[in-house]
């Protein structure tokens, strides 16, 4: 069963790779998972994933570790989320 989850990232997260990193790692190791991930203006980055659980699970550990120039402060999940966006694939979206 999928899910769709909201992760954001807090920290050094932006200028240093991490989204390059997030969307690597999604298309090379989560076959099932699908969604987008986005710098926010707040500093922050956003992914959103469909998936099954166990994916997105690998996904939130990953999340916490990101690009070796990335300084991860916190990740929020949100579970369950309630959004009217069918993803296709997985992307970096501006």
């Amino acid at each position: 069963m999928n899910e769709k989850w909201r992760y954001t990232i807090t920290g050094t997260v932006q200028g240093v790779g991490y989204r390059n990193s997030i969307l690597h790692f999604v298309n090379s190791n989560l076959k099932n998972t699908v969604g987008q991930v986005k710098n926010n203006s707040d500093g922050s980055v956003e992914i959103i994933a469909c998936g099954p659980i166990s994916e997105l699970k690998s996904l939130e550990d990953f999340a916490y570790k990101g690009s070796r120039f990335c300084n991860v402060e916190n990740v929020v999940v949100e579970k369950n989320i309630n959004i009217n966006i069918n993803f296709t694939s997985f992307k970096i979206t501006f």
